[in-house]
């Protein structure tokens, strides 16, 4: 009688965080295959969708080590930039920041900042993806005062006890797909003789990141001449120098089901 043994070699390396890509508009983790890049990091997309970050040159110690990490550097201490690109087309690209290294301590799992919890980055839909049918959406132009463009221009949309509603990007052509879900197709007013009204009150707010956005005269637009850079923001960390320039806030009615155009003109220099 002989036995027949199989050597598995395994390969055990930590995670040092792993990044979660979620439809801005529903906040339903998005299925199709995304690009994940950073300087000197690697990424790999898991069965879950989740995108673990399995390297990064700073933190190479801790790729190594699993039962003890180093305990330098700092937890959060660390910035890896990642730019997020959707090659279907149905998501806008962005940037988005990961603080490393994440906290190892399984007591805080719990916390926004545990390596047991991957990080949650909202992607922006385009005009490209599909619109639910009772989505209340609107079709943003962004602009300057002279008709130039204005791409990169991060847009709000606040309810009438300033909640975030709905958040997109302009392109580089100043143009804006903004569904807002979750519009009730009846609701009550707020009156004293309150009645069913099918109307709700919102406010829209537009920055533009000056060099980190684009600005494109309408004459290219119009011959569809894009420019060399095309405009890719972190939504969530805009620079503070120069400060973005903002519109003033423009209040709106949002109805389920209905699609409506709006114009913002910026004053830029």
């Amino acid at each position: 009688m002989s036995a027949v043994w199989e050597a598995i070699e395994h390969d055990v390396r930590r995670v040092l965080g792993a990044i979660e890509c979620v439809d801005g508009s529903t906040g339903a983790r998005i299925g199709n295959p995304l690009q994940l890049q950073a300087p000197d990091a690697r990424f790999v997309r898991n069965v879950s969708g989740l995108y673990a970050l399995v390297s990064w040159t700073p933190l190479a110690a801790h790729a190594d080590t699993f039962a003890t990490p180093p305990a330098t550097p700092a937890i959060g201490s660390q910035v890896l930039d990642v730019r997020i690109t959707d090659p279907s087309g149905l998501y806008v690209p962005r940037d988005a920041r990961m603080l490393l290294p994440r906290d190892p301590d399984p007591a805080n799992a719990a916390l926004p900042g545990s390596l047991f919890r991957p990080q949650r980055v909202p992607l922006m839909r385009s005009a490209m993806a599909p619109l639910g049918h009772n989505w209340s959406t609107l079709f943003v132009n962004v602009s300057a005062a002279n008709g130039d463009a204005l791409g990169g221009a991060l847009i709000d949309v606040f309810d009438a006890g300033a909640q975030l509603l709905a958040r997109g990007v302009s392109d580089w052509r100043g143009e804006c797909v903004l569904p807002v879900v979750g519009i009730p197709v009846t609701t009550w007013g707020d009156g004293e003789d309150a009645v069913v009204v099918d109307r709700v009150p919102a406010t829209v707010r537009a920055r533009w990141p000056g060099t980190v956005g684009t600005r494109v005269a309408q004459d290219l637009v119009a011959a569809g001449r894009p420019p060399a850079r095309l405009p890719i923001i972190d939504p969530d960390n805009l620079p503070a120098v120069p400060a973005p320039v903002a519109a003033a806030p423009i209040d709106i009615q949002l109805t389920a089901g209905r699609a409506q155009s709006l114009r913002v003109v910026l004053a830029v220099p």
